[in-house]
């Protein structure tokens, strides 16, 4: 175990040796210590394949796994050592054997050249691990495009959820994987999904952050920090949100498609003043007058958050300014509660009345 795990402290040579004289005297090949490991295992994770190629030859089984249902395959994967991979798979290593997690070698593939050979070896893109994710699922997340690509050439599922409800498509818009997203989009993914907690793709695109989707984001934003938050990623790589909006709607997916407690993407866009994304919205048709769960506009939002340009965009594109929310409160009273009084004038100009519960 020590000598197929230490080759690259001692020298590929010495260490081969090492191990050719152990196996002569007869050592065992799949000994396993306490954490499961066999040498195969420890020379696969370290990209020796001469040592590895001598324990298969001397009986080495290569599906063995440790303690986590690792085999020496997705070790050498996870290593991105090619020639561990084929040499392994020239031996019979089962390609699509998975981990207690369920993750198999594919799932683990962060080169074209590995990804293509475990592909030729038989590998299934379509295997789910444990909590749902497929290989696509993974390389969406790293905006791996070439592997993914490689993928999608043998089949790779585009729509396949996860534990969560998110497909590929949704993961790679969550973790501004721009590459991955264009390459999925081309390939046809479904651009009107929503994941299990409400999320749509849009609102993705907006704020990849899933506070809203877990709260009430229109009480819960109630300090300066918290809405610093919410305006940082909603404003974060704009130029970038843009495109990714603009290619989503462009795709089909629906500008006021609302998510939890029905939050649209244009009262995030209007809570953090961001007017050109607002403007991308409404011209692709979202609704200026769609109220959330508690029956409150995007005008509300832009009220309670001061947020005066998002305001004049809102007017300009015939918002009701006297639509009452589920706490009879009108858009107005949410500005004059914040001491925000160049929009309380905007308003009144509108002829918004003044009312609230309390």
């Amino acid at each position: 175990m020590w000598a197929a795990g230490r080759s690259n402290g001692l020298g590929l040579q010495m260490s081969l040796t090492c191990v050719r004289v152990l196996l002569a005297y007869g050592a065992d090949p799949n000994f396993q210590n306490p954490r499961g490991y066999t040498p195969l295992l420890a020379a696969s994770i370290i990209r020796e394949r001469e040592v590895v190629r001598a324990l298969l030859a001397a009986g080495a089984f290569p599906d063995t796994c440790d303690a986590k249902g690792e085999t020496a395959l997705i070790k050498a994967t996870d290593a991105d050592s090619l020639n561990v991979v084929e040499e392994l798979l020239a031996k019979g290593a089962s390609v699509n054997a998975a981990s207690t997690a369920g993750n198999t070698a594919i799932m683990s593939a962060v080169s074209v050249e590995v990804a293509a050979a475990l592909m030729r070896g038989g590998a299934d893109p379509g295997m789910v691990s444990q909590d749902g994710t497929t290989a696509l699922h993974q390389q969406a997340i790293d905006d791996r495009v070439e592997v993914a690509r490689v993928l999608l050439g043998h089949g790779a599922p585009l729509e396949t959820k996860d534990a969560q409800g998110n497909t590929p498509l949704h993961v790679a818009v969550r973790a501004r994987s721009y590459n991955v997203i264009n390459l999925l989009l081309e390939a046809g993914a479904d651009t009107t999904t929503t994941n299990h907690a409400g999320t749509t793709l849009p609102l993705e695109a907006l704020l990849p952050w899933d506070y809203y989707s877990t709260h009430d984001i229109f009480p819960a934003l109630n300090t300066p920090t918290l809405m610093a938050e919410l305006t940082y990623y909603v404003g974060t790589g704009s130029i970038q949100a843009e495109w990714v909006l603009t290619q989503l709607l462009e795709r089909g997916a629906d500008p006021g498609q609302a998510g939890e407690k029905e939050v649209t993407p244009l009262m995030l866009a209007s809570a953090a003043g961001q007017e050109w994304l607002m403007r991308l919205l409404l011209d692709a048709g979202a609704l200026v007058d769609a109220q959330d769960a508690a029956g409150r506009t995007a005008l509300a939002y832009a009220c309670r958050w001061g947020q005066g340009g998002a305001v004049e965009v809102l007017l300009a594109h015939h918002t009701p300014v006297n639509t009452l929310d589920s706490q009879a409160n009108l858009p107005i009273f949410y500005a004059a509660q914040n001491a925000h009084y160049p929009i309380l004038l905007s308003l009144m100009v509108q002829l918004a009345f003044f009312m609230c519960s309390s």
